[in-house]
């Protein structure tokens, strides 16, 4: 998978694609439902899920940086101990 190729661990990168795919569904699911089958109409739904897709994305890519940096199991200069603080600040939202 590309996600796990830029240095999240399988199981993250599973979590993160499986919540884009779900957006997808949830996107065209919207466009069956609508009542009016314009153009506008399906627009107006792709951007607002484009919208809340770059949102994810950005997130993921800040909480990426932070764990490359700070790094997800740990370094030879300090091991992770479970405790919050030892945690980057920023997690993405599922």
């Amino acid at each position: 998978m590309t996600l796990e190729a830029l240095g999240l661990g399988a199981y993250e990168a599973r979590e993160r694609a499986d919540l884009f795919r779900r957006f997808n569904l949830q996107m065209v699911e919207e466009m069956v439902a609508m009542a009016e089958n314009d153009a506008a109409s399906r627009v107006a739904v792709f951007k607002r899920t484009s919208d809340m897709l770059t949102g994810i994305i950005n997130e993921d890519r800040h909480h990426l940086s932070l764990v490359q940096r700070h790094g997800w199991q740990g370094t030879e200069e300090g091991r992770h101990t479970g405790d919050i603080a030892d945690e980057p600040e920023n997690k993405p939202s599922a």
